[in-house]
């Protein structure tokens, strides 16, 4: 009898990240009754703005919303296709714009419409923990460039020069990034086009923190607003979770050539059938509203927390430029004295984080990674969770 388990599907090699993994190990403690508090990310949580949440509201007490085609409601994709000229000065019109269920959903789609076995994805890094994950599903090869805290994280032109080959079909450029929070300059992203234009291949922008980006003095700036040559080679991800606090109504945007659109709709027929109609209507209703002055509050709150963590001798800790989160980074050379997790976070630096307990079962969280990874992976790995690198993620 054939044994099942063996089995090889296309995608069941798909890598769960290990940040991801880790945050779940601490859920699962705190699900067991366990005190401990995550810092391997966590999802800053504010209200759905009242106007959206009666919306939806008002969609579900007539009755639903009825129908929409795949590609989205024809008045989303066309406000959003407004939204894109107007604000992110990108020429492009409702054939170019897809609504998909959730920015992830757009990056999958967009990897997978575009890119298959052969085929090389420039990544930089840091980045997403789920862009390995997206390439490896699509059967292309990750190609990572180290990016370098000296350069404020920004991609380096010259070594996306090297690295292009004729095999490259596309570059993920995230800006504002995660997890370092790099808003890119103007003239990095000229001279990263360039090389995109004279070298035929694709750029997927993700843009979905756009809303995060904090300086004045360094605006967001869409890659496909360059030129007409970027914008052909350009695919535009957004999406209202982050900046709009919709997480529980998940709407994502591609915007990319008519070309490429086509297939990101007929991918999503296959899969999903699109986003839920109820959540475009509130995705409607978050495109009418002002800027959100919670993210002023959660600006103020980030850099409260950064200015904590700095009162610690052994974090390196800097408020970024962008995103939601401060990047707080343990250096090689404090493992190297032989400094444990615990010992890093005893009880008088404990105190330093915002709500925490000064008890000690409290870092509970920053036992975990030691135990186990020490067990299953070289110390080299364990510096990947710690931070030791600059390219960790």
């Amino acid at each position: 009898m054939k044994e099942l388990r063996n089995a090889i599907g296309a995608m069941c090699a798909v890598p769960l990240p290990e940040i991801t993994a880790l945050h779940a190990a601490a859920g699962e403690l705190r699900a067991a009754g366990r005190q401990v508090r995550s810092l391997a990310f966590e999802t800053p949580r504010f209200e759905t703005p009242r106007v959206i949440r009666n919306r939806c509201i008002e969609i579900l007490e007539r009755g639903g919303a009825g129908g929409a085609s795949v590609a989205g409601l024809p008045e989303l994709r066309r406000r959003l296709a407004e939204k894109l000229r107007d604000r992110n000065g990108i020429s492009c019109s409702v054939l170019n714009v897809t609504v998909t269920p959730g920015e992830r959903f757009a990056r999958f789609a967009a990897v997978a419409a575009l890119c298959g076995p052969g085929d090389e994805v420039i990544v930089p890094v840091p980045c997403r923990p789920e862009y390995r994950a997206l390439i490896h599903a699509s059967g292309a090869t990750c190609v990572e460039l180290r990016t370098r805290r000296e350069d404020g994280f920004e991609l380096d032109p010259e070594a996306l020069g090297s690295a292009v080959s004729g095999r490259t079909r596309l570059l993920i450029l995230n800006t504002p990034s995660y997890p370092a929070g790099t808003v890119y300059r103007r003239e990095t992203l000229e001279a990263v086009a360039e090389i995109v234009v004279r070298s035929n291949f694709m750029v997927l922008a993700d843009e979905a923190l756009k809303s995060f980006c904090y300086e004045p003095e360094r605006p967001h700036v869409s890659f496909a607003s360059l030129s007409t040559e970027a914008a052909k080679r350009s695919i535009t991800v957004g999406g209202f979770s982050a900046g709009c606090c919709m997480e529980e109504h998940p709407v994502g945007f591609a915007a990319a050539p008519e070309w490429l659109s086509g297939r990101i709709i007929a991918l999503q027929q296959c899969i999903c059938c699109g986003a839920s109609v109820v959540d475009q209507h509130c995705a409607l209703a978050a495109l009418e509203m002002p800027a959100q002055e919670e993210l002023v509050d959660f600006r103020r709150a980030v850099t409260d927390s950064a200015g904590n963590l700095k009162g610690c001798p052994v974090w390196r800790c800097s408020v970024r430029r962008a995103d939601s989160l401060c990047f707080a980074e343990l250096p090689d050379s404090a493992w190297h004295r032989g400094c444990s997790a615990t010992g890093c976070c005893g009880r008088r630096c404990w105190r330093r984080f915002p709500g925490g307990s000064r008890e000690r079962r409290n870092i509970s969280v920053w036992r975990l990674p030691v135990r186990r990874l020490r067990w299953k992976r070289p110390p080299v790995v364990w510096r990947r969770f710690a931070g030791g690198s600059p390219a960790w993620i």
